[in-house]
């Protein structure tokens, strides 16, 4: 621990003190940072797009179902493939606003917590954050189910065409299953790149 040292000196001619503060002692952190090579822009680009890469194709993927069933059904040879355009659309935007929204937002906590908890090198408190996750967004996911659940009265009350909202609310049921298993992948791969396992996500 850094001391820092004052004594006070008679001046013979005015009689007066003067103080004489002596710096505080470095830590040897700031030893250590002294020794430290100046990072090279090139080699710091190279861990970046090793850190960032998998994260980046992961996110890509997550979207990826949702933006190719609203590809796959205007694909469809049936005179009502409008309509499954439409209700396709109308699912996904409900389900991304009112389930994954909130609870990718709520999985996102475990990014500083567990990247805290990984740098103090607490690791049974990444395990309790994890486990607090889990009760956290199964808990949230009851609204979440119970709302898609009823995704067609619900566009019927926006006013919307009875025969979409109808396609709408048969498309939400189907989703929904998915939706935890997405959680539980959320929160595991929030864990795993709190402790740098990029590789595979």
């Amino acid at each position: 621990m850094s001391q820092r040292l004052s004594h006070y000196d008679k001046s013979i001619h005015s009689g007066s003190y003067v103080s004489i503060i002596t710096p505080s002692l470095q830590s040897e952190q700031d030893l250590d940072r002294l020794d430290e090579p100046n990072p090279q822009p090139k080699d710091e680009a190279k861990i970046l797009v090793k850190l960032v890469g998998p994260v980046m194709i992961t996110t890509f993927l997550e979207f990826l179902p949702g933006f190719m069933s609203i590809i796959l059904a205007g694909n469809m040879d049936s005179p009502q493939s409008q309509h499954y355009v439409d209700a396709a659309t109308f699912s996904i935007t409900i389900l991304n606003m009112t389930s994954l929204s909130v609870g990718l937002g709520l999985a996102s906590a475990l990014d500083t917590l567990c990247s805290q908890a990984h740098g103090a090198k607490r690791y049974e408190k990444i395990g309790i954050y994890f486990q607090t996750g889990v009760i956290v967004l199964t808990v949230t996911l009851i609204p979440m189910l119970f709302v898609n659940a009823f995704t067609e009265p619900i566009l019927k009350w926006l006013g919307q065409d009875a025969e979409v909202a109808s396609y709408a609310g048969e498309f939400s049921r189907w989703m929904l299953p998915g939706v935890p298993c997405l959680f539980l992948y959320e929160l595991t791969r929030k864990v795993l790149q709190a402790q740098n396992i990029m590789t595979p996500l």
